[in-house]
C-alpha cells in the first residue's frame, strides 16, 4: 500500500506540473481507493481492473455521474502509474510490436471496402 500512496503523491505532483489546480477531491478518492485494496498482493499488479470496479460501484445508492466520475479518476491515475513505476511491477502483456494482429474473415474486409478483394 506504501508504493501506492507514493504513486498518489507523484500522479498530483505530475498534475500541478502540468497546469491543473490542486484538487482536494481527487487526492481523497485515490486514497479511499488504496484504502480499499488488499495490503499485498502476490500477482505483481497494484491492483485489478476488478478492484477498482467494485470500489467505484460500492457507494450506495450513488448517481451514475457519481460512480463515473470516481472510475475515471481511478482510471486516469492508472494510466500514469503505468508510466511512473517499475518495469517489474507491470502487467504481464507482451508489447504492441509483439502482439499478433487480429484475422478476419476475408467476407468481413470485402463488406467494409467493396471491391478490394479479387477472389473467386
Amino acid at each position: 500500500m506504501g508504493e501506492l500512496l507514493v504513486l498518489i503523491s507523484e500522479y498530483m505532483a505530475f498534475r500541478a506540473a502540468r497546469g491543473f489546480q490542486p484538487n482536494r477531491k481527487t487526492e481523497r478518492l485515490l486514497t479511499q481507493f488504496v484504502g480499499s485494496l488488499p495490503a499485498e498482493r502476490d500477482d505483481g499488479l497494484l491492483f485489478s481492473q476488478g478492484e477498482a470496479l467494485a470500489w467505484a460501484h460500492a457507494s450506495v445508492g450513488g448517481r451514475p455521474a457519481w460512480l463515473s466520475a470516481r472510475l475515471s479518476t481511478v482510471r486516469q491515475f492508472s494510466n500514469l502509474s503505468r508510466r511512473l513505476r517499475p518495469a517489474s511491477r507491470r502487467a504481464r502483456n507482451p508489447p504492441r510490436s509483439q502482439r499478433k494482429p487480429p484475422s478476419y474473415p476475408v467476407s468481413v474486409l470485402d463488406r467494409q471496402h467493396p471491391g478490394s478483394y479479387e477472389g473467386g
